[in-house]
C-alpha cells in the first residue's frame, strides 16, 4: 500500500508526534524505516508527482507544471494524463498481471483501462465527467456516499469553516477508499491526499511564530483545527496499518517539503529594469497604469473574499468576473519586439527567452545569441539580494539542460530558479512597481522545499532504521522490485534495497529492455474553455498561476 500526502513535511509531523498527537505516524517511524525524500528541482508538485509515478525525471515524462506552454501564442493549457509520456508504475504492474487500485493520484484523468480500479485525480475538470475505471464505478461510489467529490477541496479559504470541512472530506475520501479496497482486493493500493500542501500554502503563518504575518490571534483561532486535520490523516494511517497482513508493506511519501514564504520576486520587473522586457506604450502612461492597478486591486479583493467564503461568495464573484479576466489577455500588453526574456508562471519557477522561430514574436536569435543572453541573465540575477536583509535570493540558477535530458527537455523553461530554503516565490506580474513584494496577510504563507518524507513499514522492512539519499524517482522502481515485477531499463531512479533487512530474499532487480521509452505520443486531451477556467482557478488558489 502507498499513501501519498502532498507536501507533507517532518517540520510539522515531528512536533505533533512529540506531543503525542500522531501515534500512527510514530508507529510507522519506530517500526520501520524513515528519512528525507529528495524532490525534483525545482520542488514542484506537477513534475514531482509525475517523477514519483514513473521513476523518470521531467525531461523524459514531460511534466514541468500543471500547464503546457504554447509559446507561439504566449499562452498555456492545463495538462492531464494524456500529456504524461511515460507509464506510471501501476500501469506497469497491471500489464504484468497484478491487480491495482488507484485512488485520486495525479495525472490519472482521463481514466486509463487497467487490471483493477481507478478514481481520477484533481485534474478532473468537474464532478459531471466520467472519472473512474471501470466507468460504472462512479455510480457505485455515489451510491455509497452521494456527497463524494473527486476534487474534495474546492473553494479553498482561510476560514475555520474550511478547516472543519477538511476533516469531513478526508473522512469521506477514506471511507470510499476503504470500501473499494475491501470489495476489490488488489496487489497494490495507492492513494493521494492533497490536504497537507493546501494547509502549508494557506496556513503556514499560523504554524510559524517567525513568519512576518504571524499573529497570536490567528494561531489561537486556526492551529487547533489545523492539528485536527493532521490527526485525521494519522487516523487514515492507522486504518491502513490495521489492514496489513504479514506480506504487506505500507509506504508513506510526499512529493516535497514545505517552509515559509515571505516575499514574491517579480521577475518581469527585474527584466524591465535590465532593459530586457517592455510593455506597449498604451500601458505605460499613468492613466492606463492606474486602470490596470485598479483591476489588480479588484483581483486582490476577490482573493480576500475567501475569508468569508462560507456561503460560496468567492465562487459567485468569480462567475461574474470570469469573462472579464479572460478578455484581459496579459500577453497583449507586452511589446514583444522590445522583449528578450519573460517570466514563466509562478508554478514554473523559470524564465523563457523570446526566441525566434519558437515564440510567436521572437526577437532572440537561436544559437550564440540565445546562449549569450542566458549567460548574461544568469550571471546578473544569481547575485540578487533582498534589500531589506541582504539575504541571497537564489541558491542557484540553472540552464534547463543542466537539470534535464530527454525528448521533453524542450518543454522546460530556458532558465530554472532554485531558491533552496530561501522564503521566496517567483512572480510574473506585468504591473509590479518593485522587484520584491512582501506576501500580503491572508495570502499565500508557505511554499515548497526540497525534502519530503519517506516512511515504510512491513514485511522484510528494517525496524527503527534511518534511510539516507532517497530520491522521489526511486519510489517507482522500488515498488516494482518489491512486487517482483520487471523494470524499464531507462528509469532514472534506483531500487532502495537499503530499506530491507535481507534484500537477497527479494531476489535480483529484473530489467526489461523492451519496456524502455518509445517515441510514441498520446493524443493530448484538451479541456474546454469552461473546464480550463475551473482548473486554473483551483491552481491559482495555491500559487501555481
Amino acid at each position: 500500500m502507498v499513501l501519498g500526502f502532498d507536501g507533507c513535511t517532518y517540520n510539522i509531523l515531528l512536533p505533533l508526534i512529540k506531543k503525542g498527537k500522531l501515534p500512527n505516524f510514530a508507529s510507522m517511524i519506530e517500526g520501520g524505516v524513515s528519512g528525507d525524500l529528495r524532490s525534483t528541482v525545482p520542488p514542484l508538485s506537477g513534475p514531482a508527482w509525475a517523477t514519483f509515478t514513473t521513476g523518470k525525471l521531467p525531461g523524459k515524462h514531460g511534466i514541468y507544471d500543471f500547464f503546457r506552454n504554447l509559446p507561439q501564442e504566449y499562452s498555456c493549457t492545463p495538462i492531464n494524463n494524456s500529456f504524461l509520456s511515460e507509464k506510471p508504475f501501476w500501469e506497469i504492474l497491471s500489464d504484468q498481471g497484478r491487480r491495482v487500485g488507484v485512488m485520486n493520484m495525479l495525472f490519472t484523468y482521463p481514466p486509463t483501462a487497467l487490471n483493477g480500479f481507478l478514481i481520477a485525480g484533481r485534474e478532473t475538470p468537474s464532478e459531471e465527467v466520467a472519472y473512474t475505471f471501470p466507468e460504472g464505478l462512479k455510480d457505485e461510489i455515489l451510491s455509497q456516499d452521494p456527497g463524494y467529490k473527486v476534487e474534495l477541496h474546492r473553494n479553498i479559504s482561510r476560514t475555520r469553516h474550511f478547516l472543519g470541512q477538511v476533516v469531513k472530506r478526508l473522512e469521506c475520501q477514506e471511507r470510499i477508499n476503504a470500501y473499494l479496497m475491501k470489495k476489490y482486493p488488489s496487489d497494490l493500493a495507492t492513494s493521494f491526499f492533497a490536504i497537507p500542501d493546501i494547509l502549508n500554502h494557506v496556513f503556514w503563518s499560523c504554524m510559524d511564530k517567525e513568519h512576518p504575518n504571524h499573529t497570536k490571534k490567528e494561531e489561537d483561532k486556526f492551529l487547533p483545527l489545523i492539528e485536527d486535520c493532521f490527526i485525521t490523516l494519522d487516523n487514515i494511517v492507522g486504518s491502513r496499518l490495521r489492514e496489513m497482513d504479514d506480506d504487506t508493506i505500507l509506504i508513506i511519501m510526499s512529493d516535497h517539503g514545505a517552509g515559509p514564504l515571505h516575499k514574491t520576486v517579480q521577475i518581469n520587473r527585474w527584466l524591465k529594469d535590465e532593459g530586457l522586457f517592455s510593455l506597449k506604450e498604451a500601458y505605460k502612461d499613468r492613466k492606463s497604469l492606474t486602470l490596470l492597478l485598479v483591476k489588480k486591486a479588484l483581483g486582490f479583493l476577490i482573493h480576500k473574499a475567501s475569508s468569508i467564503d462560507i456561503f460560496g461568495i468567492r465562487r459567485i464573484i468569480g462567475l461574474k468576473t470570469r469573462e472579464k479576466r479572460r478578455a484581459f489577455a496579459r500577453h497583449k500588453m507586452v511589446e514583444w519586439s522590445g522583449t528578450k526574456a519573460y517570466a514563466g508562471r509562478s508554478g514554473e519557477y523559470g524564465m523563457h527567452i523570446n526566441l525566434k522561430g519558437r515564440e510567436g514574436q521572437g526577437t532572440v536569435e537561436p544559437g550564440d545569441g540565445y546562449e549569450k543572453l542566458r549567460d548574461h541573465i544568469i550571471g546578473s540575477l544569481s547575485g540578487l539580494r533582498d534589500p531589506e536583509n541582504n539575504n541571497k535570493v537564489f541558491r542557484k540558477i540553472w540552464k534547463r539542460e543542466e537539470l534535464y535530458e530527454g525528448k521533453h527537455m524542450k518543454d522546460a523553461p530556458d532558465i530554472i530558479f532554485d531558491f533552496g530554503s530561501n522564503p521566496y516565490l517567483p512572480g510574473d506580474s506585468l504591473l509590479a512597481e518593485t522587484v520584491f513584494e512582501p506576501v500580503p496577510a491572508g495570502g499565500l504563507a508557505g511554499m515548497h522545499r526540497d525534502y519530503g518524507v519517506f516512511i515504510a513499514k512491513g514485511s522484510g522492512v528494517k525496524k527503527g532504521a534511518a534511510i539516507e539519499g532517497a530520491h522521489i524517482c526511486d519510489i517507482a522502481p522500488t515498488i516494482l522490485y518489491l512486487m517482483g515485477a520487471r523494470l524499464p531499463t531507462d528509469m532514472d531512479g534506483k531500487v532502495l534495497k537499503e530499506m530491507l533487512e535481507s534484500p537477497e530474499t527479494f531476489g535480483e532487480v529484473r530489467y526489461d529492455e523492451e519496456m524502455k521509452t518509445t517515441d510514441s505520443e498520446k493524443e493530448n486531451v484538451i479541456y474546454s474553455d469552461e473546464e480550463t477556467e475551473a482548473i486554473s482557478k483551483r491552481l491559482s488558489d495555491l500559487g501555481y498561476l
